[in-house]
């Protein structure tokens, strides 16, 4: 046991050096980017962290048009010697790595509840976060006005949408062990969970666009204020699925966006054929902007803002299920941190738009 410790701290210091160096393919050039490394510091004695291997600006954007991607990646294990694919795979990642971050990973309720409000508070409505003794965790209630309780202990608020004219919104809460509702201005009704893909719906212009799915949950449809607009079979067999073939609805440049099992669909159009993708995953917007992983001739690349980060990664961690589920790409309005493979080692890989003064 101990010879396999040895033997792993010193592939976690090989390829933090060879981490130190990585190429981008921007707008068709590669540029090598090179990193110093401290070569005083003992092989015995080295930590492995994240290391900053790239940012990006668009070219054609001056400072501060465009928001830069700062992509910082922290070597694990050699493939041979582990796989994240279990949950003690977590206690290989140091702690000083998860804490660096961690402010904007995982923003704290306070926070995410006061962001929510500054939306809320032009229509005349806000969130109000309670703790409850022998609960680990806040609840909400939901206030209109200044006093008029509209409902109580929530344990689950969705992402808010707000339409193009900016007089109407939509937000899901969930009740602790009752229904989800869809909250608009001077309107509530039960939503349910299951018959949406466990999906909030989201302003496109102003109309609402939600995605159902049917009974057996093999045919799904996009609707825009109730009218099918795109409907789609899942590559399921029936009765043997276990995740929800759609991974998330956006709406985005006057479009609504839906990622299903490696296709991405704009508006009706396959992404993955116009851009000549044999597979796009983890599409969400940072800052307003889309990022996405996409996979061509078996190399996974990054995209953001329109700007491509060509085949970094062997493999990165998607769909799994199960326990493995846990190293699945994961990621908020910030960041997106996800577990890929390249070069026969596994990293630990950050990616996002920060406001240092968070930190």
């Amino acid at each position: 046991m101990k010879g396999c410790v040895l033997l792993a701290i010193s592939l976690l210091l090989l390829s933090t050096a060879a981490a130190c160096q990585s190429v981008l393919e921007m707008d068709g050039k590669e540029t090598a980017i090179v990193l110093p490394t401290s070569a005083s510091t003992p092989r015995s004695t080295a930590t492995p962290a994240l290391v900053v291997v790239a940012t990006s600006l668009p070219a054609d954007q001056l400072p501060g048009a465009t928001p830069v991607l700062t992509v910082e990646e922290c070597p694990i294990v050699a493939q041979e010697v582990d796989t994240p694919s279990h949950f003690e795979y977590f206690q290989r990642i140091p702690v000083e790595v998860l804490e660096k971050r961690r402010a904007w990973r995982e923003p704290i309720p306070e926070e995410r509840v006061a962001s929510t409000n500054q939306t809320l508070v032009s229509f005349g409505y806000r969130l109000v976060l309670k703790r409850k003794p022998g609960w680990d965790y806040p609840f909400y209630d939901l206030y209109e006005r200044v006093s008029l309780l509209v409902k109580s202990d929530l344990d689950a608020i969705w992402p808010i949408s707000v339409n193009s004219m900016g007089d109407d919104f939509a937000l899901l809460v969930e009740e602790l062990n009752g229904p989800t509702f869809l909250i608009r201005r001077g309107n509530i009704e039960q939503w349910d969970q299951g018959r949406h893909c466990y999906i909030p719906p989201v302003f496109v212009g102003d109309d609402l666009v939600a995605v159902e799915a049917g009974e057996q949950h093999e045919r799904y449809v996009v609707r825009r204020e109730g009218e099918t607009v795109y409907d789609f079979t899942a590559l399921v067999v029936p009765g043997l699925r276990v995740d929800n073939p759609v991974k998330g609805l956006w709406s985005w440049n006057g479009h609504w966006v839906l990622e299903v099992d490696g296709q991405v669909i704009m508006g009706g159009r396959r992404l993955n054929q116009d851009l000549g993708y044999d597979e796009i995953f983890g599409w969400r917007l940072l800052k307003g902007q889309p990022f996405y992983f996409f996979r061509k001739n078996n190399r996974i690349g990054v995209s953001y803002a329109d700007q491509v980060f060509s085949y970094q990664y062997d493999e990165v961690i998607h769909y799994r299920c199960c326990e493995p589920a846990a190293f699945n790409v994961s990621g908020n309005e910030t960041m997106v941190w996800f577990h890929a493979l390249r070069g026969g080692i596994w990293y630990y890989v950050e990616m996002g738009i920060y406001d240092e003064d968070q930190g």
